[in-house]
């Protein structure tokens, strides 16, 4: 990117739901942004926009037919200023601890030189997007615990070494002219957001993770954690250094669990209040789905509105794996049947992801991320997005990961072809069970 006149986001809106629609659902189109620039989304259209609202008042919300037909409204990310179309092209940046948690930002490990050089050649490559994961720290405060953005459990807050590691990297991805994404996911463990958990904490009506988006103290405790954290980079970095945000990143893979309460029971009566206010008769297949479909939304709204104020040019974004990866070709299910006793992994079998269209046509968020992993010679992209609903995705969508597993090709040849529509899109994660080119 070439230096030029900072421009404030601030002096240059960018209204979510004007009418751009383009031809495809990810601009071919590449462009250099300057500096300070800011990026924004388009695809929904005044009019639906109206209907979105008269939607939202009546918290009705997808029934798992669906509610469109006909061609959706395909939109694209632009820059603030002249409106001009921008591809987010890019990769993860992850290191992983010995016992498999995200350790980028931990400090004493922090490694700002590394990370300099590392973004110095992405930039070489054209890329123009990071991805980065917030670790929240662990449930538990054992042997094998990390504290991560946490911190101590007994201090209050969020630890001022780790946020200052995220501001360093911000810092230095604006320098090469990279957008960053963090991903938030959860809230911290300490005893101040779980303090704020305690009040309405669900007890033997949701456990998690459906509590990340059902319980009203979970969403509460989260919705806390983000506005900490934006606050704190809007505190720290420059007006150019902030626009190098391109969207918080709200959940990496938001997903519900049917052998979990409340969708692991059934019985007649059993209708949990949730997090929306409303409550929901288990026994109902139909308002299985709507329980999730509602608190979905109510969770990304709550979020996306928390953080808005605090940085008014951001942009939003919740991550989704398919629903074929996890054994369900057919879609969404209104998440039954139910296990009970499940033992181990609830996924591939009891995991059911959240719906992307109910987010991209009913609730505040920007765009979605999809996460598409080939299973083997038969694996088809298009069978795959079908069973996420593709045809109901409504505005633009980045794929923030792909890969090949090593069990499902034999050789980085035959685990290349599948992954060819996205190459010019991500880089796959450094990990021994996934297909890498060395």
């Amino acid at each position: 990117m070439k230096s030029a006149t900072v421009v404030s986001k601030s002096s240059h809106d960018c209204s979510r739901y004007c009418i751009a629609l383009s031809k495809s659902r990810l601009h071919s189109g590449r462009r250099k942004l300057l500096k300070g620039e800011r990026i924004c989304s388009k695809g929904r259209s005044s009019h639906f926009f109206y209907y979105f609202l008269v939607i939202q008042r009546r918290w009705r919300f997808l029934e798992f037919t669906g509610v469109r037909t006909g061609q959706q409204g395909q939109g694209y990310f632009c820059c603030k200023v002249d409106g001009s179309p921008f591809t987010p092209r890019g990769n993860n940046y992850i290191h992983l601890s010995s016992t498999g948690y995200h350790s980028v930002f931990e400090p004493g490990t922090y490694n700002s030189g590394s990370i300099d050089s590392v973004l110095s050649a992405m930039q070489a490559y054209g890329y123009n997007t990071v991805r980065v994961f917030i670790d929240p720290g662990s449930w538990t405060r054992d042997s094998a615990a990390h504290n991560g953005i946490a911190g101590d459990y007994n201090v209050s807050g969020l630890d001022v070494n780790y946020l200052n590691d995220v501001v360093d990297f911000v810092q230095k991805a604006e320098a090469h002219g990279i957008y960053v994404i963090p991903s938030l996911d959860g809230y911290p463990h300490d005893v101040y957001y779980d303090g704020l958990v305690t009040p309405q904490n669900c007890m033997d009506q949701i456990d998690w993770p459906n509590a990340q988006v059902m319980c009203a103290g979970h969403v509460n405790a989260e919705r806390q954690y983000v506005t900490d954290f934006v606050t704190y980079l809007q505190s720290h970095l420059t007006a150019s250094q902030l626009n190098a945000i391109l969207a918080y990143q709200l959940s990496n893979e938001q997903t519900f669990t049917s052998s979990n309460l409340p969708f692991v029971r059934t019985d007649s009566g059993f209708a949990p209040v949730t997090a929306d206010g409303m409550s929901y008769d288990m026994s109902i297949p139909s308002k299985r789905q709507e329980a999730a479909d509602s608190n979905l939304v109510n969770w990304a709204n709550t979020l996306t509105n928390a953080i808005k104020p605090v940085d008014s040019g951001a942009m939003t974004t919740v991550g989704f794996f398919t629903y074929s990866s996890v054994g369900k070709p057919s879609g969404p299910s209104n998440l039954l049947p139910a296990y009970e006793n499940w033992q181990g992994d609830p996924c591939p079998t009891t995991c059911f992801p959240g719906r992307p269209a109910v987010l991209t046509l009913y609730s505040n968020v920007d765009f979605v991320d999809l996460h598409l992993y080939p299973m083997g010679p038969s694996y088809s992209m298009n069978a795959d997005l079908a069973s996420t609903e593709w045809s109901l995705i409504y505005g633009p969508l980045i794929m923030g990961e792909y890969g090949a597993f090593k069990s499902a090709y034999p050789d980085y040849t035959s685990a290349a072809y599948p992954l060819r529509p996205g190459a010019g899109c991500w880089a796959c994660h450094r990990r021994p069970y996934l297909w890498r080119q060395e």
